[in-house]
């Protein structure tokens, strides 16, 4: 997957390379390990990546949602995790509320800006976003 920020740069996602960010005014890749310092940071396959209205990046892969708040990673958590019952994260849009759509294989999943549950539409409702 390839994704252009607010700031021009561009993010690519790779189905076995994890996270690359290139900047166009320096002509430079810079590598975004999937392990660093015995932990997990990103899947080696990314197949998801949204910039919110923070600016915070929210990276979808097979293994969970990962948020990239400057230089520091986190794992999505609370209602999400609780919510989302595969970790297979295919698409992410955020609307003109500021709420997270997350389209997973078990369905879609909407969130408000502070993380609480908006609308829940599983699989069994007919969506798999695969």
């Amino acid at each position: 997957i390839i994704y252009r920020d607010r700031a021009g740069r561009i993010w690519v996602g790779t189905h076995d390379g994890g996270l690359r960010r290139f900047d166009p005014r320096s002509r430079q890749f810079i590598y975004y390990p999937a392990r660093e310092k015995g932990r997990d940071l990103f899947e080696p396959e990314i197949d998801a990546i949204l910039e919110d209205h923070s600016g915070h990046l929210w990276v979808g892969s097979q293994t969970g949602l990962r948020i990239l708040k400057g230089k520091e990673v986190m794992e999505a958590g609370g209602d999400m995790t609780r919510l989302i019952k595969t970790r297979a994260i295919h698409a992410l849009f955020e609307d003109s509320g500021e709420n997270l759509w997350v389209g997973t294989t078990s369905g879609l999943f909407v969130f408000t800006s502070a993380g609480r549950p908006a609308l829940t539409l599983p699989e069994s409702s007919g969506l798999n976003i695969a």
